[in-house]
């Protein structure tokens, strides 16, 4: 396998844990791990990990920019387009595949993208929501909590 491809294989591993444990909680080892590649041998295809989480950011957003392009392309009308591109953006995520519900998909990662690009901004984790630092909630509060139990559980 070639360095490109091994990258590109830790793009998509990065993506699939970022969106599982978020920056703070994914390790550059937990993503090596995931390659099949060593620590050292990961920071030679990138600086940090920093720049892994801006690849995967860039590749997520250029996915999602395609499936948008490949749903709306044919469709008439506003309604028909946005409605193919939600359909498309639903079926990017992991979790459909799994039996979770589109909506709650949707949402969570609609949340998750949001403290994200906070998170890369360098915001506190209590920003994103007007009035939410007032009220101490911030972005978590956008994630529905049962009992401990994922927010995409049914």
């Amino acid at each position: 396998m070639s360095a490109l491809e091994r990258r590109e294989s830790v793009v998509r591993a990065a993506i699939a844990a970022f969106a599982i444990a978020g920056y703070h909680g994914t390790s550059t080892a937990a993503i090596a791990r995931r390659v099949g590649v060593t620590q050292p041998y990961l920071f030679r295809l990138f600086p940090d990990k920093k720049a892994i989480f801006v690849a995967a950011l860039m590749r997520s957003a250029e996915d999602t920019r395609l499936a948008f392009e490949g749903a709306a392309d044919g469709a008439e009308g506003g309604e028909r387009a946005l409605q193919a591109m939600t359909n498309a953006y639903a079926q990017l995520t992991v979790h459909l595949p799994l039996g979770a519900d589109a909506d709650r998909t949707a949402g969570f990662f609609a949340c998750g993208m949001l403290g994200n690009a906070l998170a890369a901004m360098g915001l506190p984790p209590n920003a994103g929501r007007q009035g939410s630092v007032q009220e101490g909630r911030g972005v978590s509060a956008c994630l529905p909590r049962r009992a401990g139990r994922s927010p995409w559980a049914r």
